[in-house]
């Protein structure tokens, strides 16, 4: 498949254009090959494009009935990628998508969790995952809540009930999330593989992006 560059960003809405812009240069930028999205904030009655540029050929979304989800899997005109099957939700929190990338088989799948629930919903995406998939699976988004590998932490969810891998689990600084009314970051925010993808990593890094007039909350970027 060649060196490729996985960027995963928590928008908070792309209702401005100004956003929207900078964050297809802040891609470019990073040289980005495939761009997950959470909060996209498209609604399914709207009929918009999620971006104008003709440099991502291939746009996927699951869009909400409510302003604040929306996912989104974009790829750049660059891959050789070739679509065999898609599944969306009705909510606007996952996105699945499955084909080829010279001739290997490879599944994304991009997921914006609820609050109320979490470990319930993110069990029940991870069945359906399961059963959708194919070669190696790259799941990414917004978790809300923490993923931890150690046991006893009754508050976060261990990463042995999805059977997956961190792809960031090395990074030191992985704090994706404030919260001002604990004064502290956590990472809600992952890229996983499936243990059996046969992908190599070659870099991984997690940056709080503060873009003026966009607040973008989190970004993780990954080179495989």
């Amino acid at each position: 498949m060649g060196d490729r560059t996985l960027m995963l960003l928590n928008t908070n809405g792309l209702a401005s254009q100004l956003k929207r812009h900078r964050i297809m240069r802040l891609a470019k930028d990073c040289k980005a090959d495939f761009l997950f999205l959470t909060e996209t904030h498209k609604g399914r009655k709207r009929s918009d494009k999620l971006v104008n540029n003709s440099e991502w050929k291939w746009i996927y979304e699951s869009r909400g009935n409510t302003k604040s989800r929306g996912v989104a899997i974009l790829i750049h005109q660059r891959v050789p990628f070739e679509l065999i099957q898609i599944r969306r939700d009705k909510e606007g929190r996952m996105l699945f998508i499955k084909g080829k990338i010279n001739y290997k088989m490879i599944t994304f799948a991009v997921v914006y969790a609820p609050n109320a629930n979490t470990k319930q919903f993110i069990i029940n995406v991870k069945r359906k995952l399961d059963n959708f998939a194919e070669g190696a699976v790259i799941l990414a988004g917004d978790f809300n809540i923490e993923l931890t590998a150690r046991k006893g932490e009754k508050k976060k969810m261990h990463l042995n009930k999805l059977n997956m891998m961190d792809l960031h689990a090395d990074v030191t600084n992985r704090g994706t999330f404030y919260s001002a009314r604990y004064n502290k970051f956590s990472c809600i925010d992952y890229i996983l593989m499936n243990k059996t993808g046969n992908i190599y990593l070659k870099r991984a890094e997690t940056k709080y992006l503060d873009i003026r007039s966009c607040s973008i909350d989190s970004g993780v970027r990954h080179r495989f």
